[in-house]
């Protein structure tokens, strides 16, 4: 699923990814999972409705490990991120881990 950021993402001054680019997080490899795999309870204690309830550091830095590596923009970009960004892209992208862990369609749309 794509989402299109409502903000730029701003490396040092320059525009990296501007207003209106579509993210995608795509479904975890395993070397994914050794990067974010210490995140997932963290992020599984989120309230999906309300994200912001249960802001911490440990959150954001889970939620910007998520988003980093299953977009494939990187910590750095994903930590630059508008928090409104982040946190719509971290839900997206935690929506393909649990297609992932349940064994949903894979890139042919067969079912795992």
């Amino acid at each position: 699923m794509k989402v299109a950021i409502k903000h730029p993402i701003v490396i040092d001054g320059e525009t990296k990814f501007p207003a209106g680019t579509e993210l995608e997080a795509r479904r975890p490899k395993a070397k994914d999972m050794v990067i974010i795999g210490d995140h997932i309870p963290t992020l599984s204690a989120l309230d999906r409705e309300n994200p912001e309830s249960a802001v911490s550091g440990a959150v954001i830095r889970a939620m910007i490990a998520v988003v980093g590596t299953l977009t494939d923009i990187g910590e750095e970009a994903a930590s630059e991120m508008d928090f409104e960004d982040l946190s719509i892209v971290a839900q997206t992208a935690l929506s393909s881990l649990g297609e992932a862990q349940r064994g949903g369609e894979d890139e042919t749309g067969e079912q795992q």
